[in-house]
């Protein structure tokens, strides 16, 4: 993985350093349950006709939402992973 990237988080997606690992983790757990709901519905429709913006300016279609908040979300947890293991 190429680490030399960074991205800005948007001000509404910055870490507020609130929540406990677990409780981060159980957090995302829930969401992901949520997620994997709205994709099974999904699968059922023809999704190629939804489109919906990525805050970074590009358009995506449900298909490739999917595909890419399955991406998006184990990164999140390796990234976890690895500032818990730094913090212990």
């Amino acid at each position: 993985m190429n680490r030399s990237i960074i991205f800005k988080a948007s001000e509404q997606a910055m870490p507020t350093g609130i929540l406990s690992y677990d409780e981060t983790m159980d957090k995302l757990n829930r969401v992901r349950e949520t997620t994997k709901q709205i994709i099974t519905k999904l699968a059922e429709r023809n999704t190629n006709d939804l489109h919906d913006p990525h805050p970074y300016g590009f358009e995506l279609n449900a298909e490739q939402w999917a595909h890419f908040i399955a991406i998006h979300e184990t990164l999140h947890i390796r990234q976890l992973g690895r500032i818990r293991e730094a913090n212990q």
